[in-house]
């Protein structure tokens, strides 16, 4: 993980060298947030919708989001009371849209001010080789409004933050079942506020 740090790294200074005054219309970014939180320790997403990649289609002074998050984790295990085999899957699914104004506040300083759109799903599926199943399903989708500060590098890489305020509805599940048979099912209707100070960052790519 430290050498994808150092490359990356690498490409940023060796950019930022470069001169260049074409006008890119998109650009690429990748949340660098985790990365950072291994190498130097700083960086918290807590429990706010995150997402691992979005990408931007600028016009003169507004643009265009889309982001997305796949997320999937597999662990088996054994249980040292009862020797039972575990398993867990994990699956995680973010999708953003958004819409925003671009604001120059200075050569290298821009402020993004605009509005998101965004559906979460989630699934967790717990198994014993006693014949124990436990599944777990969340649906969320709703919106709001998003604040983000830019940084640029050179005119090919920059850095952006953001602040998000979103208000989410949605469904959860809990189904409990042994050898095939069920024994609870729990569904609840779950609303939410979600709110992300500025403590993530991307790195775009700028083309």
């Amino acid at each position: 993980m430290r050498k994808i740090f150092f490359l990356l790294f690498t490409v940023v200074v060796f950019e930022a060298f470069g001169q260049s005054t074409h006008r890119y219309k998109n650009d690429l970014g990748f949340n660098v947030t985790s990365l950072l939180s291994e190498v130097i320790g700083i960086g918290n997403q807590g429990d706010n919708p995150v997402f691992n990649i979005t990408y931007r289609r600028k016009g003169n002074k507004s643009a265009l989001r889309l982001s997305a998050h796949v997320g999937y984790n597999k662990d088996n295990s054994i249980n040292e009371i009862d020797f039972s085999e575990l398993s867990l899957n994990e699956s995680d699914y973010r999708f953003r849209i958004g819409y925003e104004k671009i604001v120059d506040l200075s050569n290298k300083f821009k402020m993004l001010y605009g509005i998101d759109g965004l559906v979460l799903y989630s699934s967790s599926i717990s198994s014993s080789s006693t014949g124990l199943k436990n599944d777990v399903t969340e649906f969320k989708f709703g919106g709001g409004p998003a604040l983000r500060l830019e940084f640029k590098i050179s005119e090919r890489i920059s850095l952006m933050t953001e602040s998000t305020l979103y208000f989410l509805t949605g469904w959860s599940e809990d189904v409990l079942k042994l050898g095939g048979q069920q024994l609870a099912n729990e569904r609840n209707t779950t609303f939410n506020l979600s709110t992300q100070i500025p403590s993530v960052l991307f790195l775009n790519v700028h083309f």
